[in-house]
């Protein structure tokens, strides 16, 4: 087994090796990268490498590697991020993984960023057994806590709203400059560890493929922006399909799916279904007010049902003080395990990380 740096020759290899994986759980998840593995590689950072396994010359296993500025103590740094590990069963074995890591190592060697950020699904034991280890060259994976995915399920009717925030408007991206939202996201943003550096020239690009100003919804009091969060439709090219169900999951879902269709919810999905999901991305809120969040929540799922999106995705790590305001929807939980992943190099980089600044992951790039 060897591995090498993918081109746009093993497009098709990649994507296949994607759906033909699910993540682990109570509710299996599988994505799709149609039509373009690269399309969805494109939006997690602003430099993108794809390893991958080769047997036999036959593409087996991949990995990614990406690099995007963030805030880090409330400083512009470049991260990196990795993601998309998948090992076919007949390969998964320590040594292939170490190879891989090996490669991984000197692909770090070019120092482009020291330290690197991954998420691991928490019913995923195997692989978080594995990874954190430390064993065969690895690099160290630092517990970083839990990540909950929400998906909000939309439904037919909006919610009865209670409590209320005095002169709050909610306005649509381009009813707004553009540049103050950026401006916004930036200063707020950064209050977070790990939040992402926005320009007002990442529009357009593939970094943010199909994510327009009218995306945007803004929160507006005393004529001063107060919150805001785009609404990030990446079905195009980035597709999420319900595996199926397991355990408690697979035991609750018919009864559950009565009960919602009798609450104008609709149905839980049936297993093999492609979802109609959006993302809620690049979420903030100043002074971390629960009840704007349940505003700009609430205009998501207005844009959402009109849309005909089925779920709104939101993520949150575990000490984020807005995931309490999310009790007030109907959601499923998925729950991750984030890592902080580095090699010696990257210790004292590590150690100068603030851990009571709260971190934020963008769910919409992971």
């Amino acid at each position: 087994m060897k591995y090498i740096l993918a081109d746009h020759t093993y497009d098709a290899a990649l994507r296949r090796i994607i759906c033909s994986t699910s993540m682990p759980g109570s509710v299996r998840i599988t994505f799709g990268r149609e039509p373009d593995f690269f399309y969805g590689l494109d939006v997690q950072g602003k430099q993108n490498q794809t390893l991958v396994a080769l047997e036999d010359g036959v593409v087996v296993g991949l990995g990614c590697r990406t690099i995007k500025p963030v805030y880090v103590n409330k400083q512009r740094i470049d991260l990196g991020y990795l993601n998309g590990l998948r090992l076919l069963p007949h390969v998964r074995r320590r040594m292939a993984l170490a190879r891989g890591y090996s490669f991984l190592e000197r692909l770090h060697a070019d120092r482009c960023v020291p330290a690197y950020l991954s998420t691991i699904v928490e019913e995923n034991h195997e692989a978080i057994s594995l990874l954190t280890s430390g064993r065969a060259g690895l690099p160290r994976y630092e517990d970083y806590g839990q990540y909950y995915t929400y998906a909000l399920l939309v439904g037919k009717k909006p919610r009865r709203v209670s409590g209320c925030c005095d002169g709050l408007t909610i306005l649509p991206g381009h009813q707004t400059s553009m540049r103050d939202i950026i401006d916004f996201l930036n200063t707020t943003g950064r209050r977070r560890q790990f939040f992402p550096v926005l320009e007002e020239s990442d529009l357009g690009t593939s970094y943010l493929r199909d994510l327009r100003p009218d995306n945007f919804h803004v929160a507006i009091q005393g004529n001063k922006i107060v919150g805001a969060v785009a609404s990030w439709d990446q079905n195009a090219f980035k597709q999420t399909i319900l595996s199926g169900y397991s355990g408690w999951a697979r035991l609750v879902q018919p009864l559950a799916s009565r009960i919602l269709s009798l609450a104008g919810c609709g149905a839980l999905p049936q297993p093999g279904t492609w979802l109609n999901v959006c993302y809620a991305s690049f979420l903030c809120v100043d002074g971390d007010d629960s009840l704007i969040l349940e505003r700009l929540v609430d205009a998501l799922c207005t844009k959402a049902r009109f849309a005909g999106h089925q779920f709104i995705l939101l993520g949150f790590h575990e000490n984020d003080p807005l995931r309490n305001a999310m009790q007030k929807f109907l959601t499923i939980q998925y729950r991750s395990r984030v890592y902080l992943v580095y090699w010696d190099d990257g210790l004292n980089f590590c150690q100068t990380i603030d851990k009571k600044q709260c971190p934020y992951l963008e769910l919409g790039a992971l």
